[in-house]
Order: C-alpha cells, then sequence, then structure tokens
C-alpha cells in the first residue's frame, strides 16, 4: 500500500477518534441539537473523513470502503461504521 494512501488512512482513524471524543457515549441529540460548537466540530470530522476517502479512491482505485449506518435508540445519535478493504486479483481481500 502507498505511503499516502496509509495516510489518508490515518487521516480517517484520527477523525473517528475525534468524533468519538466529541460525542460520550451518554450524549443524547437534545445535547447535539444545542450545542453549536460539537455540531461543527462533527461535521468538520465528518468532511476531513470524507475528502481522505475520496483521495484514497483517486489514488488506490482497488480499495473498496463500505459506510454502514448503525440505529440507536432515540434520542440517541446515529452511528456509523467505516470500513475499509483493499483488494487485488494477487492478494485476495485485507
Amino acid at each position: 500500500m502507498r505511503h499516502d494512501v496509509k495516510k489518508y488512512l490515518r487521516d480517517v482513524e484520527l477523525a473517528i477518534e475525534k468524533i468519538h471524543a466529541f460525542l460520550p457515549a451518554d450524549y443524547d441529540f437534545t445535547a447535539y441539537e444545542k450545542d453549536v460548537k460539537t455540531q461543527y466540530a462533527i461535521e468538520r470530522a465528518l468532511a476531513i473523513i470524507g475528502e481522505a476517502v475520496y483521495q484514497i479512491l483517486k489514488t488506490e482505485p482497488t480499495i473498496a470502503i463500505f459506510l454502514t449506518l448503525r440505529k440507536l435508540p432515540k434520542p440517541a445519535i446515529s452511528l456509523f461504521m467505516l470500513t475499509i478493504r483493499w483488494t487485488t486479483s494477487r492478494f485476495g481481500v485485507f
């Protein structure tokens, strides 16, 4: 895997870690709606993830990226999981 792809993957990982830090387990949607700073921080982290995924696909088109949304009981905030698999005909799925 190319060095720049690894850097983009690390950007995704760091952004997800920040989202988890911004949203503790007991944080509910009502609090989120009122907290503009947290909204902005989450949106910024999601933009970083989106840009990194775009760059990964542009750089290494053999990487398959899947996004899974998990619904939690209301009023919890929906979480998402990003799965990235690098596939090649020579090595299979990683």
